[in-house]
């Protein structure tokens, strides 16, 4: 019985060590894998770290560009209401010299007109049509400038020439 007992005891012994070995590989395997569990833990972490800060910077970004986009649409918006004002005013200073060419011009049919007033309405007709063509000339410089397709060159003028033209001209006009 004692031998049977051993023989017992010795193959449990063997069955346990065996188990043992089979547990300590299992948990050098774990190991393994926790480290490596670990290792893309922190890989995680500082991914979502990095994804944290370019959130962050997109956001900074976002409102960056739509406070941008908020001034261009002012200044979109402002550059509209000029632009109705300016074609106003275009409107009313062709208008100006137009009404005085197709008055004057009605004026100069009438038969009973002496050759003086006709004269001086044909010289009214003649100084309005140079107007408006001086006119259209400078509407047509100002979308030139605004199309950065004119040159602006500096040069000399006589203030006093430009003055009495200006004194002569509205003298005429009023």
């Amino acid at each position: 019985q004692k031998l049977e007992l051993e023989k017992q005891v010795s193959l449990r012994t063997n069955e346990l060590c065996q188990k043992n070995e089979e547990l300590t590989v299992q948990q050098e395997a774990l190991t393994v894998a926790n480290k490596k569990l670990e290792e893309n833990h922190i890989q995680i972490l500082k991914q979502k770290e990095e994804l944290e800060i370019h959130r962050s910077n997109l956001e900074k970004l976002v409102s960056e560009r739509t406070a941008d986009l908020e001034r261009a649409k002012e200044k979109a918006e402002e550059s509209d209401r000029l632009k109705s004002a300016f074609l106003a005013n275009l409107s009313h200073e062709i208008r100006t010299p137009l009404n005085a060419i197709v008055g004057f011009s009605s004026l100069m049919d009438t038969p009973d007109l002496s050759e003086d007033e006709r004269k001086k309405y044909f010289e009214m007709v003649s100084n309005n049509s140079d107007l408006l063509t001086i006119l259209m000339n400078d509407i047509i410089d100002i979308s030139l400038i605004e199309a950065n397709q004119l040159k602006i060159s500096r040069m000399a003028f006589v203030a006093d020439a430009i003055c009495e033209e200006l004194l002569t001209y509205f003298s005429t006009v009023n």
